[in-house]
C-alpha cells in the first residue's frame, strides 16, 4: 500500500536535503533487503540468488515508485511491470 503521492513527494524532498536522513533511508533499505534475503533462503533458495533477487526486486520497486511520485497515473502494477521490462531491456542490450 502506497502513501498519498503528496506525502511521498514531501518525504523525498526532506530526505534529499539531509545527508543524515539519506543515510538512515539507506540503512532501512539494506535492513529490508536482508529480511527479503532471509525469507528467500528460508524458502530454499541459495544465498547468492536470494541476494540478487532482493536487490533486483528493490530496484524495480524504487523505479516504479519514483515514476508514480513524479505523476505517472498508471496502475502501480503496470508501473512495476514496466520497470521490470526496462531492466530486462538493459540487461539484454
Amino acid at each position: 500500500m502506497l502513501r498519498p503521492r503528496e506525502f511521498l513527494i514531501e518525504r523525498a524532498a526532506v530526505i534529499a536535503a539531509s545527508p543524515p536522513l539519506q543515510e538512515r533511508e539507506l540503512i532501512k533499505m539494506v535492513t529490508l533487503n536482508r529480511k527479503l534475503v532471509a525469507a528467500l533462503v528460508g524458502r530454499g533458495h541459495d544465498g547468492q540468488t536470494a541476494y540478487l533477487a532482493a536487490d533486483v526486486g528493490s530496484a524495480i520497486l524504487r523505479l516504479a515508485t519514483h515514476r508514480w511520485i513524479l505523476g505517472d497515473d498508471a496502475d502501480f502494477a503496470d508501473l512495476l511491470a514496466t520497470a521490470r521490462q526496462d531492466l530486462v531491456d538493459v540487461a539484454v542490450a
